[in-house]
């Protein structure tokens, strides 16, 4: 599988060229078009107990939808729902990475995708949205609402990050979440959730996004009483 990406960071669109017989796993609704060669098969990611999972509590798409290259060079272009950047993560065998629900574009064969517990923690992240344990060989588009920017974390160092703006981590980072300067800080500054990385036996990397959809859908859409003040 080879990504070229077009657009980027503010409209990318990701070019996947394959091999014959190769296959990619895709969001729905995420092909913006494709060549000939190619067949295209809606199918359940994992068994049916996992989907299920990923729908209720992810809100994550039930169906995913398999491009199959029945020529080499056959390839497809994915875009984002959002406006925003996309990236090539590899991820190697052991390795793993946990990712924000509605962050994951694509895999390649060999990924496997699961419903990350981690306790209450994640539920507070990405505007109330679990997480999504990434882990197998193979290669993964991560998508974003703006730029993506990757942060690397050694031994000792630490890294607090807005909530919206969280994509992924590693789970070797020790986590935890919080407001910001407690409830009258966040009162006072406006900001919410946050997490808070520390790299304390290993080193690991946090990728965030640039912008977050919470302050674009309040922009877009203010709440009731700044639109109507006195309440009517």
């Amino acid at each position: 599988m080879k990504v070229k990406l077009s657009g980027s960071p503010a409209y990318t669109l990701a070019y996947v060229t394959l091999e014959a017989g190769e296959i990619l796993v895709a969001e729905p609704e995420s092909m913006a078009m494709m060549s000939a060669g190619i067949y295209a098969n809606p199918t359940i990611e994992g068994n049916l107990g996992k989907a299920i999972a990923r729908k209720v509590a992810m809100e994550e798409d039930f169906f995913f939808v398999h491009y199959q290259a029945q020529v080499s060079g056959a390839w497809v272009a994915l875009a984002p729902r959002m406006p925003g950047d996309v990236m090539v993560y590899s991820v190697n065998e052991g390795d793993e990475l946990i990712a924000s629900s509605g962050s994951v574009l694509a895999i390649s064969q060999g990924i496997e995708l699961s419903l990350k517990i981690t306790g209450l923690k994640t539920v507070f992240l990405k505007e109330g949205l679990t997480a999504i344990g990434i882990k197998g060989q193979g290669e993964i588009l991560l998508c974003s609402y703006g730029a993506l920017e990757v942060i690397n974390l050694n031994i000792g160092e630490e890294l607090v990050v807005d909530a919206g703006h969280l994509v992924a981590w590693s789970p070797q980072l020790n986590f935890d979440f919080g407001l910001l300067g407690g409830i009258i800080g966040q009162a006072l500054t406006k900001e919410g959730v946050v997490g808070r990385f520390t790299a304390t036996k290993s080193p690991g990397r946090v990728i965030i996004q640039t912008r977050a959809e919470l302050e674009l859908k309040n922009w877009i859409l203010p709440e009731r009483d700044q639109l109507n003040p006195k309440g009517r």
